[in-house]
């Protein structure tokens, strides 16, 4: 019986003393987790309603863009030639920086290194 009145000490709080009980802290301690879980669904539900948000300006863009390119179709074949100077362009470059000649090897110390890549493709980001 005596550690059920130590037990009940601990808990509740003195009337005379400053200190908090145990059931007081338990009780700020599962305050504080569903405050955390109810925030953290909050923003989990703020960033569902955004995307959504940016999904529907994305798709709008996207139309707006392809009636945009249906209508002037004259323009992309100025696009292509002007593609094509940029891939020349980033190859010259690649190929100057490793000092790569046609057997495509690096001159590094007067040692031939072999190019550790080959370019197929280059996309605008």
């Amino acid at each position: 019986m005596n550690g059920v009145t130590q037990l009940a000490d601990l808990v509740a709080t003195s009337a005379g003393s400053d200190s908090i009980g145990l059931g007081w802290m338990a009780l700020y301690a599962v305050i504080g987790f569903v405050l955390v879980i109810v925030v953290l669904v909050l923003l989990i539900v703020l960033l569902a309603i955004i995307s959504k948000i940016v999904r529907s300006v994305s798709k709008k863009g996207k139309t707006a863009v392809a009636s945009k390119s249906a209508s002037a179709p004259a323009a992309s074949a100025g696009a292509d030639s002007e593609d094509e100077e940029v891939v020349a362009a980033v190859t010259a470059a690649l190929m100057a920086y490793y000092g790569a000649s046609e057997n495509k090897t690096i001159a590094d110390d007067g040692e031939r290194i072999p190019v550790p890549f080959v370019i197929r493709s280059i996309r605008k980001i």
